[in-house]
């Protein structure tokens, strides 16, 4: 699913990406994703990836400054649900994240590719926290160990808009 965004929404982003990224250095937060050299760029494209996930799940975005292990707490399936919303630039990206955040692990992780001229975010996909974060999804990257669930193994995101989960087959991940 492609989620377009309107000049307003990206007026929004660029601003409240720099209030964010302001913010954090003001505090001495040291978050993976903050890097001088990207000047934001990287809270930039998270919140473009929030922005769509509330425009499909007609949710609000978070403007706490407060770090909380989730994007959103929002009704999916009948209950209330935590999902964490990952975001990247990389039109070819997967899910990735952190092996400390497998002890406050949401319901839910997307995975949102914003697109090179950042209009669009392609929704990617989901899987659930508790399928997310299992062993044998822990990879060694470049950059440390990380959880690892690549886009096609991703369940599609209409299976969350919908009222009932969907029952499928094949290798897809943590059916709702």
């Amino acid at each position: 699913m492609i989620v377009n965004l309107s000049k307003k929404e990206m007026d929004w982003c660029r601003d409240f990406a720099k209030e964010r990224w302001d913010h954090c250095r003001s505090v001495g937060a040291k978050r993976h994703r903050f890097d001088n050299k990207k000047g934001g760029m990287d809270e930039l494209v998270g919140l473009m990836g929030e922005v769509a996930f509330a425009k499909i799940f007609k949710a609000e975005v978070n403007k706490d400054q407060k770090v909380t292990p989730y994007d959103f707490k929002i009704p999916i399936h009948g209950s209330v649900k935590t999902v964490d919303v990952k975001s990247t630039p990389l039109k070819y990206g997967n899910l990735l994240d952190k092996p400390f955040h497998k002890n406050i692990a949401c319901d839910y992780y997307t995975l949102c590719i914003v697109s090179e001229q950042q209009s669009s975010v392609y929704m990617a996909g989901w899987v659930k926290g508790e399928d997310f974060f299992q062993p044998n999804n822990l990879k060694h990257m470049k950059y440390g160990k990380c959880y690892f669930v690549s886009r096609e193994e991703l369940n599609p995101i209409e299976d969350l808009l919908s009222d009932k989960p969907k029952q499928r087959s094949g290798k897809k991940m943590g059916r709702a």
